[in-house]
């Protein structure tokens, strides 16, 4: 799961990339990667959390 989040993100990003290339990059885009690094990064301490109690 992480693998492919992580994949999807670098996909992303590189997207985000081609779009600032273009001079087209808009505020949405941004919050957008934002919002999946915060899920990304909420997944993560989930998992920790699960971890330390089993």
């Amino acid at each position: 799961m992480d693998r492919i989040l992580m994949g999807w993100i670098e996909a992303w990003d590189s997207k985000a990339k081609v779009v600032v290339s273009k001079g087209k990059v808009t505020d949405r885009s941004e919050k957008v990667v934002d919002r999946t690094a915060k899920v990304a990064d909420k997944t993560c301490k989930e998992k920790d959390s699960a971890k330390r109690r089993g």
